[in-house]
């Protein structure tokens, strides 16, 4: 039963991040890059907006607006085939990934700020480089770290973070499955969800681990 359904909690969590990190560099970079203006200003007051509302009131909003108003995205459950699953699962993974962005958004602004005042980068302007270079070698890559760590701990309180949004779009994952078990008092059940989420825990921190290495080689596993 665990695995039947360990593939929506994970197909959620996975598209959640994409969603995140498409969200994250873009927006990092434009706050920035025009720190303290009207555009940085406006995108910290929304993330903070983001990041303080709960994810079922958000989740509920979305589907008033985007399900029943504008008829756009399924209502709950999910369809078939692999386009039919993105987006009916779009509207729960948009929950999560702004509750992430949120976070990892303000780590890489800060990150990026931090590198684009470091003297290697005015030793590149120097050099003839154009900006578009210094922030596609010096400053994307550097600025990374910090925010990788950020996103790998963030995505392993997602994992039990997905009880709320699998219930309020009546997804049939592993959040779906502890709820009903413990309504059910199975206990025997509820320790192997208990285990499963431990070992997907595990498995995130640990690719963050890889991830940060990737990015920085300088960083050894030991």
């Amino acid at each position: 039963m665990i695995f039947d359904r360990l593939w929506v909690t994970l197909a959620l969590v996975a598209y959640s991040t994409v969603i995140a990190i498409v969200l994250t560099i873009p927006l990092a970079f434009l706050a920035a890059l025009r720190k303290n203006q009207a555009t940085d200003n406006l995108i910290k007051f929304l993330f903070i907006c983001f990041m303080s509302m709960p994810a079922f009131w958000l989740g509920i909003l979305l589907v008033l607006v985007f399900s029943v108003y504008i008829p756009i995205f399924p209502v709950s459950g999910l369809n078939g085939g692999v386009f039919g699953l993105l987006h009916s699962l779009f509207l729960p993974a948009l929950v999560i990934a702004l509750s992430t962005a949120a976070l990892t958004v303000r780590s890489l602004r800060s990150s990026i700020i931090a590198v684009l005042n470091a003297d290697y980068i005015d030793t590149a302007y120097a050099k003839g480089m154009s900006r578009m270079q210094i922030l596609r070698r010096h400053v994307f890559r550097n600025s990374l770290l910090s925010t990788i760590s950020v996103l790998g701990v963030h995505t392993s309180w997602v994992i039990g973070g997905t009880v709320v949004i699998e219930a309020v779009f009546a997804l049939p994952g592993l959040g779906g499955l502890m709820v009903s078990s413990i309504a059910a008092r199975d206990y025997p059940m509820v320790q192997g969800l208990t285990v499963t989420f431990a070992v997907l825990v595990v498995l995130i921190n640990l690719a963050a681990d890889l991830a940060y290495v990737a990015a920085d080689p300088r960083v050894e596993l030991s």
